[in-house]
């Protein structure tokens, strides 16, 4: 029981690799073991917290893991062609903000980290789905509201790290951030 939160993130990781490797285009079965690294991600995290297994070595394994995902998922949409010209400036934009915040809290902090705010896992769910989006045909408008997201996300959590006063990589929202420098101010 002790490390089922870094199996079920190792799994994912597997999984991941077998989705990259093996499948060329999105399918019922790509689809079903998409899902299940899906549900993993969702799992782990809980799983850890319960059983009280958080580690520094978890959270990177957990990233790792995400990124894999994330990388079937560009895989397909390069692929499928999906993105017009237009799509991809608005991700290549999204990228460069989203590479700004590691910089931001390096520069800050001390220590390159992205934060876990609120808009960044509604980004994550949003970007879970695409490959469901892709297969019903309704790829496009999803995407552009994903790739909307992405650019408020990492804007927002670049704002956050400019405002915050201490290295905190899972604050919410912008309030949050404002809170906490309050109540610094207030110590």
């Amino acid at each position: 029981m002790k490390h089922l939160a870094n199996i079920l993130t190792a799994s994912r990781i597997v999984l991941a690799l077998i989705l990259f490797i093996a499948f060329k285009e999105i399918s019922i079965p790509f689809l079903v073991i998409y899902f299940v690294a899906q549900l993993t991600d969702m799992v782990d995290g809980t799983v850890a917290r319960k059983t009280n297994t958080c580690s520094t070595e978890g959270a990177i394994l957990d990233t790792a893991a995400d990124v894999l995902l994330v990388c079937n998922t560009l895989k397909m949409v390069f692929r499928y062609q999906v993105l017009s010209k237009k799509m991809k400036i608005a991700l290549l934009v999204g990228l460069v903000i989203a590479m700004a915040s590691p910089v931001i809290a390096f520069l800050k902090f001390g220590k390159a980290f992205f934060i876990h705010s609120l808009s960044s896992k509604i980004l994550g769910g949003a970007i879970s789905l695409v490959p469901f989006a892709m297969f019903l045909n309704v790829a496009e408008p999803y995407i552009i509201v994903a790739l909307a997201l992405f650019i408020y996300s990492m804007i927002e959590n670049a704002i956050m790290l400019l405002f915050s006063k201490r290295s905190d990589a899972d604050a919410l929202t912008l309030y949050h951030v404002f809170k906490s420098n309050r109540e610094l101010r207030a110590e």
